[in-house]
């Protein structure tokens, strides 16, 4: 008698887990989607605040350099002023070429710098980021 009890127990439960997870589908699926855009959204933050980043590293550039920014383009300089955790929030990189570039940016996640030649004026570029950081 008692394993006929536990029989039909175990089977409502069979059948209250099936249904559950049937009808549960299109929720997780929806939460699965959501978080996706979420972390697009938080990696787009963190290539906007790299690009913050990128500008007080210049501004302390162009104090140092008594009113000059870095000419054509040149980021040989950044390595040494950036800090330690400036790396490319899609892949991690940190570096030339990977978290920022010389120029415009052409792989997701990176900073890229350009300045003329006489260093008057500076544009900075985030991977797919409208916004563009100049001095004017």
């Amino acid at each position: 008698m008692k394993k006929g009890i536990v029989v039909i127990i175990v089977f409502i439960a069979l059948i209250v887990g099936f249904v559950g997870g049937y009808f549960s589908y299109p929720f997780v699926q929806g939460f699965q989607e959501g978080y996706a855009e979420v972390i697009e959204q938080a990696n787009q933050a963190l290539v906007k605040a790299n690009m913050k980043t990128f500008e007080w590293i210049i501004k302390e550039y162009y104090y140092k350099e008594k009113g000059i920014y870095p000419k054509n383009n040149d980021v040989s300089w950044a390595e040494e002023e950036l800090p330690g955790n400036f790396t490319n929030p899609y892949t991690g990189e940190a570096g030339l070429d990977k978290a920022y570039v010389s120029g415009k940016p052409i792989k997701v996640g990176q900073v890229g710098f350009e300045s003329n030649s006489t260093g008057t004026e500076y544009k900075i570029y985030g991977y797919k980021i409208e916004e563009v950081l100049t001095n004017e």
